[in-house]
């Protein structure tokens, strides 16, 4: 649930007036907190220590809301830690608190004298925990039709149905996997931040951008959950063209990449109709993320139709086929680098990805350019094959293409 919905729901709509941060009523509820600990202020203990994330905090001691410095200090606080929203009581909200919501993009509430605390408090908490009921049956219902063989696909179309899942037309999958790649400074505050409580879990959070990225997309609940470290989601074809898609991926894991300092890569299976589908496209956005970690390149989003030689490559069942041919092509070559020390292999893997321009090669890999022909010939002579030679170049290319999968 998200603060827009909890300002919705119809049995609180007449009680809780929006008074600043309409901007941020996509943030999500995980749970209530009070705030009104007079002692722990007067004691200097910070309730913002008590603080997880996506909280709706609740303020309505008068001592507290009649200092503008406490309250804000606490906002401020607590805001650091990703609260959901702010209610304070009616008449106790000062225009100097509002501005500072409105800035920060935190949805303040102001709760009417009619709705009594214990009656928004057991509403919310209803509500929460029938989400979390709903949210869990969507989640066992993807896993099923990930992780069964052969699920049963009037069973699949029931349970969808039940829970006002649209599972009509084509879906893909798409694989959201963290790559630590954090830098020191940004590891050290990240462990800081766990010790005291103010990172919730990477792949919760992930979780929450992912949907809310799509949600504008997707009409109907959209499937989400995590499996073993990675975030998976499964999203009809015909809301999105690819270039929107790959827009929408690319700035989620951008947001990721700006909360904690981590790299996210996604991978992306072909659509399928059918439920018993679905888990074929997730093998393919896994060996599409596969992939990612072959190819040196920037980019987030691996599409498994736009992985070139490497998804003819994964259908090859024997690595031992693989292993042999990279050894009959490249073997001597390899074994000349190990006894000489040198670095003929990278030269070669460097020529062929410049197309066979020596020179092109040479400025790449900092060479002069007698340096790198004498680089060549001895290659030419090692391995007693002319590089310039079409076929002799396609199969040191697919050599180095089976080299790259077997080992990165």
């Amino acid at each position: 649930m998200n603060v827009e919905e909890l300002r919705n729901m119809p049995r609180l709509r007449a009680g809780l007036k929006l008074v600043a941060g309409e901007n941020g009523l996509d943030r999500h509820i995980r749970w209530i907190y009070f705030a009104d600990c007079i002692q722990c202020v007067r004691d200097k203990k910070n309730p913002a220590d008590y603080i997880h994330g996506e909280e709706v905090v609740i303020i309505t001691n008068v001592t507290l809301t009649d200092n503008d410095d406490i309250v804000l200090g606490l906002i401020r606080s607590m805001n650091q830690k990703n609260i959901a929203t702010v209610v304070v009581n009616e008449g106790q909200i000062s225009t100097r608190v509002a501005q500072y919501c409105e800035q920060i993009r935190l949805p303040l509430f102001e709760l009417s004298k009619d709705l009594h605390l214990i009656d928004l408090s057991q509403i919310v908490c209803q509500e929460l925990m029938r989400e979390e009921t709903r949210v869990s049956s969507r989640e066992r219902l993807f896993s099923e039709m990930l992780n069964l063989e052969d699920p049963d696909r009037s069973d699949i179309l029931a349970q969808a149905e039940y829970l006002d899942v649209n599972l009509s037309g084509q879906f893909f999958v798409v694989d959201f996997f963290i790559c630590d790649r954090a830098t020191n400074e940004q590891m050290e505050e990240k462990k800081r931040r766990k010790d005291t409580g103010a990172l919730p879990d990477e792949v919760y959070t992930l979780k929450s951008i992912v949907k809310d990225e799509f949600r504008p997309y997707v009409p109907r609940h959209m499937l989400v959950m995590e499996q073993s470290g990675h975030v998976l989601a499964l999203v009809p074809q015909d809301i999105m063209s690819h270039d929107l898609l790959e827009s929408v991926i690319d700035r989620i894991c951008q947001a990721e990449e700006d909360r904690s300092g981590n790299i996210v890569k996604a991978g992306v299976g072909l659509p399928y109709e059918y439920p018993e589908e679905f888990r074929t496209s997730w093998k393919e956005a896994k060996d599409a993320l596969k992939i990612s970690r072959i190819l040196s390149s920037d980019k987030k989003v691996f599409f498994y139709d736009s992985v070139g030689i490497y998804s003819v490559i994964m259908q090859i069942k024997s690595g031992r086929f693989m292993d042999k041919y990279v050894n009959a092509h490249l073997g001597r070559l390899f074994e000349a680098d190990r006894l000489q020390g040198g670095d003929l292999v990278h030269t070669l893997e460097i020529y062929l990805e410049c197309g066979a321009n020596a020179n092109d090669a040479a400025e790449k890999l900092f060479l002069h350019r007698n340096t790198m022909h004498y680089r060549l010939n001895k290659i030419r002579t090692i391995l007693n094959n002319e590089l310039s030679d079409l076929s002799t170049f396609l199969e040191l290319e697919l050599a180095f293409a089976f080299y790259r999968y077997r080992h990165q």
